[in-house]
């Protein structure tokens, strides 16, 4: 694991799930949104700062995110005639790879240990990150320092227990704290999520006097009952889509042809969660295809650092003369990080070709 710099620090401090899909959505090859998630998951609560999910929670949601980019990969193997060949990657030995573009077992192993097993798998990083900040007495006031001590902090709760307690709630269920998840990340935080929501509630005159649709007060209804625990609706998630599209069908069918050629209508933020709640629902079917058994086929292998580190084999000495990866992400013309990457291999062979150059003095 490359050694994260000042710089880097600064990008990868937790801030909210809805910030960590937006960041990740920006980054390009599958194993760099892996590493930006992992050192982000590890900046949890730093400095005592308050957090929008438990931590267990914020792990399960980044991998969660991590498996909608595996299936958009999949899809484009499978669906794509411009996507790579199987037949050429790990994931024709093994259909459920985490990344279906890695090339052998070495290339998805750690992937697959987050999967199967993330809060070990945390702790091996979090280790790594603290050797490689150094002493505490050698760690200056600033970013390093603060990510050092919450790398220990978080390293005393992540054992095999903590992966337990993520993996069983996970087979038993999150579909409402996906939905809202998402919804949250469409909205772009839980506070602008909640202020939509809340406009959308059905007012006094609406509720008294009936003046809603009957297809907007089954959504309104069934909406509310979805998210309510003690409800026989709870998390129902087929419940959900039928009652939106109905809502969303009737909308549509009020709106003149004009509106519908041109996109004249302005919708309602009624209307418009309507839609985000649709976007998330397919979202979250798209994934139901393959978390489960890309998750559990990794359980069963019940990796942990040792094991992995087997089938990668010895770690390559870190190249001190390697240009560090810098995650810019706050600019939207930002070089992808593919062509970071590209630069520092092309760094490593101008260096061979000159070390097998004997016209070059040792």
């Amino acid at each position: 694991m490359p050694k994260l710099t000042k710089e880097q620090l600064e990008k990868v401090k937790y801030v909210s799930i809805p910030d960590l899909y937006a960041k990740l959505d920006r980054i390009e090859g599958f194993d760099e949104k892996v590493q930006f998630a992992t050192n982000y998951l590890l900046s949890h609560g730093m400095d005592g700062a308050s957090t929008d999910y438990t931590f267990e929670e914020a792990i399960h949601f980044a991998r969660l995110k991590l498996i909608d980019e595996s299936k958009k990969l999949r899809d484009k193997i499978y669906n794509d005639e411009e996507g790579p060949d199987p037949a050429d990657l790990y994931v024709d030995y093994n259909e459920n790879a985490v990344n279906p573009y890695a090339e052998d077992e070495k290339d998805d192993i750690e992937n697959q240990f987050f999967m199967g097993n993330p809060a070990e798998y945390l702790k091996a990083k979090a280790e790594k990150h603290i050797k490689q900040i150094g002493a505490m007495d050698n760690v200056e006031a600033g970013i390093e320092r603060s990510y050092r001590m919450n790398c220990e902090r978080l390293s005393k709760s992540l054992t095999k227990q903590m992966s337990t307690k993520i993996l069983l709630a996970e087979e038993k269920g999150m579909t409402v704290e996906n939905i809202k998840a998402r919804l949250e990340t469409k909205y772009g935080s839980r506070e602008m999520f909640n202020k939509i929501e809340k406009e959308t509630h059905p007012g006094f005159i609406a509720r008294t006097f009936g003046t809603r649709s009957n297809a907007g007060k089954n959504f309104d209804e069934v909406y509310a009952a979805f998210n309510n625990p003690k409800h026989a609706l709870y998390g129902n998630m087929a419940a959900l889509e039928r009652a939106t599209t109905q809502y969303l069908d009737y909308k549509n069918s009020k709106k003149s042809a004009a509106e519908k050629a041109v996109g004249l209508a302005v919708k309602e933020p009624k209307e418009g969660l309507a839609e985000n709640i649709l976007k998330a629902i397919q979202e979250q079917k798209a994934n139901d295809e393959v978390f489960k058994p890309i998750v559990g086929t990794a359980v069963r292998r019940n990796l942990t650092q040792d094991s992995v580190d087997r089938v990668k084999g010895v770690e390559i000495e870190e190249n001190p003369n390697r240009v560090p990866l810098v995650l810019d992400l706050d600019d939207d013309n930002e070089e992808e990080l593919d062509d970071s990457m590209e630069s520092d291999m092309e760094l490593d062979d101008e260096m061979e070709k000159q070390s097998d150059d004997p016209s070059v003095s040792a």
